[in-house]
């Protein structure tokens, strides 16, 4: 027998066709062939060939077969028999069975699909020395489904400080080789892994905040890839909160759950954070009071937030109408002073003409006035563009009371405060025995039957009165006067006539008689007054006028 050269076969599983040159030493008048030379399979499956041997040696000779593989892939022949004796000039055949590598070993680190080429060299020996072989292709299929993957999170969206954590599978489930890569929300890269399918990874989130990508690719007999998503938010919310409307030299309280946490002014914007899962009243002061006759108002002045947000206190304008009467408070008007929107329309009521107020004022309608600008048209309407102060005029006018006994007096009347009141009186007043006027008392002193007062208040003025008999008292001087000339008269004409004279009485009448006393005059009496002579049967004193008696 010659010496026989060693055939090496290595089985190489790849991404593409491996071919495998081999080339054949053998001794002389042996020879090996398989049948069918191609065999295709299924990982995981059986590999079956008929071996068939030669001898034309010159003897009969007994050859032992075995086979080989190498690379990646490594597979177990068996061979039945593995041992057969051939005649000179003969044959003999044995059945090659290969079991093949399941999808596990065939697929792991594979990213093409296949089909996959696998060679397997046959060998048959005398003793050590090989003295034939041959070569065995087989063709391996990858399964027949591919593979899919997904990478899940736990939860779609973390806080800061939570624990993301990643599921990572593939169906059917197989080992794939995976690698895992996570990208921040700028792009750049946060976290990666590899391994083998399924998996699960776990990490703390944390800045930045925003949407985060995981990207998993895997290989098994092709390529898989999935993605996930999820998101970071801070671990608190901020509120924001604006003051409009407001001007920036006033202030309004802020307060959070009715607790007071600081001043803000008109075009303030104050940022606050609170815990996520938690809710907060925000709060300002409804009326800010400005300069007189200004406040501002905000119709809406809490607000509830329990997640980010913003919102605005938008505070509005509004005007003090200041309304009442001059004099003040002489009547009601039915309408109150108040505060009113920019542009509102406010009716002012009419009033009375008249209006009466204590014993003896009164109050005559004048004029509106708005700002101390008058309008005469009574309850005109007011635009509230600014603070207005609005005013119902009145003129304050006083009773002048002229009291009097007798005579006819004048000037009783109401008169405008301020202005002067003229009055009088007649007088004297009866026949004989009159009423003279004396004086005026009361709010007035003087003498003179007319006067004048300035009506700054109600007056009452009385006509003061004396009797005065000088009527009577020259009525009856003129009849004693009458009275005594008639009797000189008759003296005067008795004396001028010739007297018969009586005969003398007894001297005894005479006697008890007496005689007259020369200053004794029967037909007048002296005033105890004045001392004149007034003639017999008067009762004033012609002089002086005192009574006689």
């Amino acid at each position: 027998m010659r010496p026989s050269t060693i055939l090496l076969v290595t089985i190489l599983i790849s991404s593409v066709f491996v071919t495998i040159n081999v080339v054949p030493t053998h001794a002389a008048g042996f020879s090996i062939s398989l049948n069918p030379a191609i065999v295709t399979v299924s990982a995981g499956g059986v590999a079956n060939t008929n071996v068939i041997i030669t001898n034309n040696n010159g003897s009969p000779a007994t050859i032992g077969l075995s086979g080989s593989s190498s690379g990646f892939i490594f597979v177990t022949t068996q061979f039945f028999p593995n041992s057969v004796t051939i005649p000179n000039g003969g044959s003999a055949s044995s059945m090659l069975s290969i079991q093949v590598p399941g999808p596990d070993v065939v697929c792991q680190g594979n990213s093409v699909a296949g089909p996959y080429s696998v060679s397997v060299t046959v060998q048959g020996t005398v003793g050590s020395s090989v003295v034939a072989s041959s070569s065995l292709a087989i063709n391996l299929l990858s399964p027949p489904s591919p593979v899919t993957v997904s990478v899940t999170p736990d939860k779609s969206s973390y806080t800061v400080g939570q624990v993301i954590t990643l599921s990572m599978t593939a169906n059917p489930s197989v080992a794939a080789q995976y690698s895992l890569r996570i990208n921040k929300p700028d792009g750049s890269l946060w976290g990666s892994a590899q391994g083998y399918l399924p998996a699960t990874y776990t990490r703390q989130s944390q800045e930045p905040t925003g949407t985060y990508t995981a990207t998993l690719t895997a290989t098994y007999c092709g390529i898989a890839s999935s993605t996930g998503s999820f998101s970071v938010a801070p671990s608190t919310y901020d509120v924001t909160i604006s003051i409009a409307g407001l001007p920036s030299n006033f202030n309004t309280t802020l307060r959070v759950d009715g607790n007071q946490v600081g001043m803000m002014k008109g075009g303030d914007v104050k940022v606050m954070s609170y815990p996520i899962g938690t809710s907060h009243t925000f709060g300002v002061d409804q009326y800010v009071s400005g300069q007189s006759g200004y406040r501002y108002y905000v119709q809406s002045n809490s607000w509830t937030a329990g997640d980010t947000g913003s919102y605005t206190f938008n505070y509005l304008t509004q005007y003090y109408l200041t309304l009442g009467t001059n004099p003040e408070n002489i009547t009601s008007l039915g309408l109150n002073s108040g505060w009113y929107s920019p542009g509102a329309q406010v009716q002012m009521p009419a009033v009375p003409t008249i209006v009466n107020g204590s014993t003896g004022v009164r109050y005559i309608f004048s004029q509106w006035t708005v700002d101390g600008v008058a309008l005469t048209q009574n309850g005109p309407p007011v635009t509230m563009n600014s603070p207005h102060t609005v005013a119902a005029v009145f003129k304050s006018q006083y009773r002048l009371l002229v009291d009097s006994q007798y005579g006819d007096p004048q000037g009783t009347g109401y008169y405008d405060s301020g202005s002067t009141a003229q009055f009088s009186v007649t007088a004297p007043v009866g026949v004989l025995v009159q009423q003279v006027f004396l004086k005026w008392e009361g709010d007035y002193n003087g003498t003179s039957l007319q006067g004048s007062i300035v009506m700054d208040q109600p007056h009452i003025i009385h006509a003061t009165w004396t009797t005065s008999y000088l009527e009577l008292y020259a009525v009856a001087g003129a009849g004693a006067v009458v009275a005594v000339t008639a009797v000189i008269l008759l003296r005067r004409r008795r004396a001028e006539s010739p007297v018969i004279k009586p005969a003398p009485a007894p001297s005894t009448t005479e006697s008890s008689l007496g005689e007259a006393k020369p200053n004794e005059s029967p037909e007048s009496i002296t005033c105890s007054s004045c001392g004149a002579s007034i003639p017999s049967g008067l009762a004033y004193c012609t002089d002086c006028g005192a009574k006689v008696g």
